[in-house]
């Protein structure tokens, strides 16, 4: 296979979400020119899966490879806005948002690296404020005079900014009535696509102690997040911690909304998806959040059990019209 029928196979694959199969085919090769590495790097990082074990190495392995290209991408945009990405997942926003720079330069018209670089700048200045309070080293304070012991809640799960308000609301009511502490907003981060990758919830508690931890956790747990989210903050010595929260499960069904006949798309209805794929669900899982894309429409359901999710909605989903091409993928 010469190289353009096998990069048309590799575009095949992507906009099929099939990036293991990418880079399975790429790795094989006994060599590589710019093109292909740097094809391989993007497949690595759509790999990378928050809450995944091999998300981390995926990352590690697409940084690997765009350095080994170095030189040959100092004037790609794709270069510099891929290993951005692999850095600025790997919690490496420093580093990470040169890059995003260089790329927006580079391309003026893609609006996803100043979308990066934005969320660098105020994740840096993030933990610039935590390093170095207002004030002159008082402690910060939130909204209810609360002792500033910063918690954050990572979710591992694909929810709009209106539907994480929802949940940062019901939280915060929560927290204020066990005075463990208050909701101080939150942040969502997308993959290039503007699909919603993951979330956080910023908290204030009262006391810095493993007893207030548990409680909230246990909170946490009663409400109901995805597996693979975390609570993040520091202990009395001043060390960072995690503990992980979650014991959801997460289904995404992709409706195709692009390459279906077009009298589909005229008869039938979303509404009606979303109503019949919640009743086949009853006690199974529900509807958290949903993102309409260029070429796909995506429904996040959350339930115990990813595989009982998908057995109670595949009869539906092989016979109505919309729902063809369709593609469901676990997400948490």
């Amino acid at each position: 296979m010469d190289n353009q029928t096998l990069i048309a196979q590799i575009d095949r694959w992507h906009d099929e979400n099939e990036h293991q199969q990418i880079a399975d085919t790429l790795e094989a090769l006994p060599e590589r020119d710019y093109t292909l590495t740097c094809l391989l790097a993007r497949a690595y990082n759509n790999l990378a899966k928050p809450g995944d074990d091999a998300c981390r190495a995926n990352l590690e392995r697409a940084l690997e490879l765009l350095r080994s290209v170095e030189d040959e991408g100092q004037n790609d945009a794709l270069w510099y806005f891929r290993t951005g990405y692999a850095l600025y997942y790997l919690d490496r926003e420093e580093a990470a948002l040169p890059c995003f720079e260089r790329a927006a330069e580079l391309d003026p018209a893609d609006p996803d690296a100043p979308y990066f670089a934005a969320e660098c700048r105020k994740w840096i200045a993030r933990r610039q404020e935590e390093n170095h309070p207002k004030g002159g080293g008082e402690d910060v304070q939130p909204a209810d005079g609360a002792d500033a012991f910063h918690v954050t809640l990572h979710l591992n799960a694909r929810f709009q900014p209106v539907h994480r308000h929802e949940l940062e609301d019901a939280l915060g009511e929560a927290m204020d009535r066990l005075s463990l502490g208050v909701v101080d907003g939150g942040g969502t981060l997308m993959f290039p696509s503007g699909e919603v990758r993951n979330c956080d919830i910023e908290l204030y508690l009262r006391r810095n102690d493993p007893e207030t931890i548990q409680r909230l956790a246990e909170l946490v747990e009663r409400m109901g997040v995805a597996k693979g989210s975390r609570l993040l903050c520091e202990n009395a010595a001043g060390e960072p911690e995690e503990r992980p929260v979650g014991t959801l499960e997460g289904m995404a069904v992709y409706l195709n909304g692009a390459d279906l006949p077009p009298e589909v798309y005229r008869q039938c209805d979303i509404n009606y998806v979303i109503e019949q794929l919640s009743d086949c669900l009853e006690g199974l899982g529900a509807l958290y959040s949903w993102w309409e894309g260029p070429r796909d429409t995506a429904l996040y359901f959350y339930g115990p059990s990813f595989q009982a999710m998908t057995e109670a909605v595949r009869d539906f989903l092989n016979t109505y019209p919309l729902c063809q091409k369709c593609r469901v993928e676990q997400i948490a």
